[in-house]
């Protein structure tokens, strides 16, 4: 829509570096995400839970400490180091793969949840719906008060994970990286997902608010008690302003309509 394009040119601030951290974030958090998920949530959509993507991430994380493990052996360690190196690796990452069966074993029983439930075909269930969320975390309380949805997804389910992760960390587990490294993801995750929510809302509002201070703002010269202003050149004429406003009314409101 040009009126969008209007908006975005003329009226938006954007921290493009954040923006574009959020995005790359975004972006690779789906599987970082689905490795927590199936521990702390139940009953997905079908499109938003399939069986295929957790047997995915199961062999990609499974080959992240093979690799390390592989890199430093054959990287100029001396035949002793490369000894040491083979002897600890399951003491270091013997829980990594124990999570990684775990999680192997809650994605079977999430597909068998999903099977289960009633059929998107019959509108019974929203396709991508992203589960349920455990109801004791609704008993955490900051400053005195109950958190909400947004606080629960965004900070409270992943520094739970994030939290585990860091002990783990400490007594030199490497699942306790491969939890850090996923509780940001997934927090990264929903932290863009409300934010791009939150714009969706103001850019509605926005549009809103501006048809209906545009007449008095194009035609009229009157200052917006909301702050919008309509920085452009106008005719000189209140007939040709209003003829120009006339002209422009129409796509505004159609900006303006939720659907």
């Amino acid at each position: 829509m040009k009126s969008e394009m209007f908006f975005k040119t003329f009226y938006s601030r954007q921290d493009n570096f954040l923006i574009g951290i959020q995005n790359l974030i975004f972006r690779f958090s789906s599987l970082p995400k689905l490795l927590l998920e199936v521990f702390i949530r139940k009953n997905f959509g079908e499109r938003y839970f399939r069986l295929s993507a957790a047997i995915t991430a199961f062999f990609i994380f499974s080959f992240f400490p093979l690799f390390f493990a592989r890199l430093f052996t054959f990287t100029g360690a001396h035949f002793g180091q490369r000894r040491h190196v083979m002897d600890s690796f399951w003491s270091t990452n013997g829980a990594y793969y124990l999570f990684l069966l775990a999680f192997l074993y809650m994605s079977f029983k999430r597909w068998q949840e999903v099977r289960r439930n009633p059929s998107v075909f019959d509108f019974a269930k929203f396709s991508l719906y992203n589960g349920d969320m455990d109801e004791r975390f609704y008993n955490i309380k900051l400053a005195g008060s109950p958190v909400n949805k947004r606080q629960i997804e965004i900070f409270c389910e992943p520094a739970l994970f994030l939290i585990i992760g860091l002990v783990l960390w400490f007594f030199g587990q490497s699942l306790g990286v491969l939890l850090v490294i996923c509780s940001i993801f997934y927090h990264g995750n929903h932290a863009y997902m409300y934010r791009k929510g939150d714009e969706y809302i103001m850019d509605i509002i926005d549009r809103m608010l501006a048809n209906r201070s545009l007449e008095d703002v194009m035609v009229y010269n009157k200052p917006s008690s909301s702050g919008f202003d309509f920085r452009a050149q106008r005719p000189n004429s209140e007939e040709m302003r209003q003829d120009l406003y006339e002209g422009i009314k129409e796509e505004f409101e159609q900006a303006a309509t939720v659907r």
